[in-house]
């Protein structure tokens, strides 16, 4: 069984007060790599690239993540445990779509000094079951912004206090 052959697509936007290269370094060492992911361990299995390509994370302890691709202008991963609908049941997990990719770019907003950050996620779910990703995209994605946020936060605060920190001038 594959999904029901409706991909969908989620999209969520937010302007921060930094330069895209220090969004960027933030996104990967704090939201991708955590600690400011999501509520549940997140661990990184592989560290892949210095530019991020390749890493390879553990959501909790259920779902791997990679990056794929990396450009000047973000990030491109996918959900390497999309269900194949066989066997699907809470104690066999795998995550409920038969395709799930993300997009993060990062690029000068109209606003001086400020980077636009468009985070896409399309997934194609699977029948019955898939409705909870769809649920739980739209519920991260803002979530995620905010860790984002709170991200470029510590890495100044770092920053002020004489911390190596990677990213580009605030």
């Amino acid at each position: 069984m594959t999904g029901n052959g409706a991909r969908r697509t989620f999209t969520y936007s937010q302007a921060f007060p930094a330069a895209p290269a220090e969004l960027r370094a933030v996104w990967l060492r704090e939201v991708w790599k955590g600690p400011l992911v999501l509520p549940g361990d997140c661990r990184v299995l592989a560290q892949g690239e210095a530019d991020g390509r390749g890493c390879l994370r553990l959501m909790s302890g259920l779902i791997r993540e990679q990056i794929v691709e990396v450009t000047d202008a973000g990030f491109r991963y996918r959900v390497l445990d999309e269900s194949l609908g066989l066997n699907f049941t809470p104690w066999n997990f795998k995550f409920p779509c038969s395709f799930h990719e993300g997009r993060v770019a990062f690029a000068e907003a109209a606003r001086a000094g400020h980077t636009e950050v468009v985070w896409t996620v399309e997934l194609e779910p699977l029948p019955v079951v898939g409705a909870a990703a769809c649920v739980l995209v739209r519920l991260c994605l803002p979530i995620l912004f905010r860790n984002l946020g709170q991200g470029l936060e510590r890495a100044r605060a770092a920053r002020g206090a004489g911390a190596d920190v990677d990213g580009g001038p605030s």
